[in-house]
């Protein structure tokens, strides 16, 4: 190889380089971008780091020319709940995709408010003790995000290691009951819990509802 084409491989290398480290940029930004909460005039926490309270003008502005604007015209409150709700999953740490909100009603008030009640599953299971409320002005501006939700626990596995039986006697054991439903659920804490809910028709301690940790009886 001569003299003359080692600073055209050179060149090239570098060329090849400096355009990889471009896109590593443009890729971290966007990833930098992805986790950022949107505009917003407050906000605060939950001793998790959940987001408990998001306030501003129109939260949902950064949306406009998707399929968020669509929504919007049509009115449709609770896709539009969801579409955002979806879109920042990153920023809110729900972006497992086992863990999805859910739309359970939609509300309105006699001067046009708007309310988005959310709740959550998490492999299918019911997250209870979690529910978000999307709220939406007069001019279907979303203005508040409220609530508690559970962030993504990878670790968290639905397979419960007690039985339902076993869970049914521990019930039993408490005093008469009698058990109008029993469901496996995910309780939601600082850091989740898979649970067993049961709904008692009599009970000695006089409750209406029993959970117990469905791993540790």
């Amino acid at each position: 190889m001569s003299s003359n084409t080692r600073p055209l491989y050179n060149l090239v290398f570098i060329g090849l380089l400096g355009l990889m480290g471009c896109r590593e940029d443009m890729e971290a930004q966007e990833s930098q971008q992805l986790i950022e909460l949107p505009a917003h005039e407050e906000v605060r926490y939950h001793g998790d780091g959940s987001v408990a309270w998001l306030k501003g003008a129109d939260l949902a502005a950064s949306l406009y020319g998707t399929q968020y604007t669509n929504l919007k015209q049509a009115g449709d409150f609770g896709a539009m709940a969801d579409y955002f709700l979806s879109h920042y999953a990153e920023a809110l740490k729900t972006s497992d995709p086992n863990l999805r909100f859910v739309v359970s009603k939609v509300q309105s008030d006699d001067i046009g408010f708007h309310q988005v009640r959310v709740e959550q599953t998490y492999h299918q299971l019911p997250v209870v003790g979690s529910e978000v409320i999307v709220h939406f002005d007069t001019q279907q501006n979303l203005y508040l995000i409220s609530g508690r939700y559970t962030r993504a626990h990878e670790e968290l596995s639905p397979m419960p290691k007690a039985s339902l039986q076993d869970a049914k006697k521990r019930i039993q054991d408490m005093g008469k009951a009698s058990i109008d439903g029993s469901y496996l659920v995910v309780f939601a804490e600082s850091t989740p819990r898979l649970a067993y809910r049961f709904l008692i028709n009599q009970n000695t301690l006089g409750a209406k509802e029993v959970i117990l940790d469905a791993n540790d009886l």
